[in-house]
């Protein structure tokens, strides 16, 4: 079995969608630092998607636009910047 520690992988980018139920499992801390890697893992305008039991606070301040329940989007204009 091949073990991976989602804090430690390095993340590829320009994904149009991440789906994810896991995070429930881990601490504040580890959420926002995992929410945060999503966030820039995925290409402006792609999905972030996860399940019903999971909550993501401060969405816009890693990153993220909410869309719909559960659905939010890489934002496009992050915190801290300024749209060009």
């Amino acid at each position: 079995m091949k073990r991976h520690n989602l804090l430690l992988i390095r993340f590829e980018s320009n994904f149009d969608l991440i789906v994810y139920s896991v995070v429930i499992y881990f601490s504040e801390e580890a959420k926002r630092d995992l929410n945060t890697l999503f966030s820039n893992a995925l290409r402006t305008g792609g999905i972030f998607f996860f399940s019903g039991t999971e909550t993501l606070l401060d969405a816009f301040a890693v990153g993220f636009e909410r869309r719909a329940t559960s659905f939010y989007s890489h934002a496009s204009v992050l915190p801290n910047t300024k749209a060009a």
